[in-house]
């Protein structure tokens, strides 16, 4: 790799973390909110949470910047146009993060978190339909406490034995701003504390959460796979949806996961389509989820005030099985990096070359 290009992954690495959308789209006030919110529904009040959020900051002048590298970049290396588009993708992260908290971030936010699938929504919604009606596996086993470090079935210890065999020195941390049960960055696996999980549902966390995320980053960090290391345009849904593959590889992707996901893509669809708050939690009680789980759900889809990530799991799932079904070879390449599905069929034809 040219100095030049190993310069221009670094400024995108750069400028993803300085960027940070999902975090800055976290309420200050999450765990106040989510028992108020609790609180005023169970007593028959239809209340919209009052979302507090960080100041927004200014990124005009990093927009300006990944403007004018995806520019320059796309005409100079062979992975121009590559992390042109991804410059791109990271500009439209900007500006979303300088909206949180406003209503202009979901009129944005579909043109970043988008259905890349081919499918129509209204054949989405169909299938997310038939997931969220489907019937509940029966549970099995007591539920243990995510964070109780003295039973070696929580989901803390599960992760801690898994990051060990996978001989990866992440650390494992404690948040009770997750909006999730885990969550991944460069750096840690974060774990939402005193969320009661059976022993599958943790094991279906681990898999997700190591396989699907963790050694994924880290394969990115090795000098060979230096290109894909501040990844590519569309590569987190494709690992969103690699990860669910994985479950199911593992046989976890049970009817109990369907109807979660199925629930978390129409919630996630009913906000990008313009439902209120209200609309969307009254949607997910007519589906049958329970109040508790409705408001998680619902709260969670509209962090920064409606940027309904969730609408990437179900169509990236679609996506990892027509691929990985049809071209097994891929997996291969999707575990080196960041990459999208699209940048590993080039690289495994030989279109694109490290």
């Amino acid at each position: 790799m040219s100095s030049a290009a190993f310069r221009v992954v670094q400024s995108l690495s750069r400028a993803e973390a300085e960027i940070g959308l999902l975090a800055r789209c976290q309420p200050t006030n999450w765990a106040a909110l989510r028992s108020r919110v609790l609180e005023s529904w169970s007593a028959g009040q239809r209340r919209t949470p009052a979302f507090e959020f960080a100041p927004a900051p200014d990124l005009s002048q990093l927009r300006r910047a990944l403007e004018a590298l995806g520019t320059w970049v796309g005409q100079r290396e062979s992975w121009g146009e590559i992390w042109g588009s991804r410059a791109r993708e990271l500009g439209l992260e900007a500006e979303l993060a300088e909206n949180v908290g406003k209503e202009s971030l979901r009129r944005l936010a579909p043109e970043r978190f988008r259905n890349a699938t081919g499918l129509t929504g209204r054949a989405l919604r169909r299938l997310a339909l038939r997931w969220a009606q489907a019937d509940a596996d029966a549970l099995e086993g007591a539920p243990i406490a995510s964070d109780d470090e003295t039973n070696p079935e929580s989901l803390v210890a599960l992760m801690r034995r898994e990051l060990t065999l996978a001989n990866i020195g992440v650390s494992v941390r404690f948040s009770e701003r997750l909006a999730a049960r885990a969550a991944v960055d460069d750096t840690s696996v974060w774990i939402k504390p005193g969320v009661y999980l059976r022993l599958s549902e943790a094991k279906r966390i681990v898999v997700h959460e190591v396989h699907g995320h963790v050694l994924r980053r880290h394969q990115g960090r090795r000098r060979e796979h230096l290109p894909f290391r501040c990844g590519v345009s569309g590569a987190d849904a494709d690992e969103e949806g690699r990860a669910l593959w994985l479950e199911a590889q593992a046989g976890f992707m049970s009817a109990t996961r369907k109807i979660e996901l199925g629930r978390r893509h129409l919630a996630a669809d009913a906000c990008q389509r313009g439902a209120s708050f209200c609309e969307t939690i009254e949607l997910l009680l007519g589906l049958g989820t329970p109040l508790e789980q409705a408001l998680a759900l619902g709260l969670r889809v509209w962090r920064g005030g409606g940027i309904a990530r969730e609408i990437i799991y179900l169509p990236g799932y679609w996506r990892a099985c027509r691929h990985l079904e049809t071209s097994p070879d891929l997996e291969s390449w999707m575990r080196r990096g960041r990459l999208s599905f699209e940048v590993a069929t080039w690289l495994s034809s030989g279109k694109l070359s490290l």
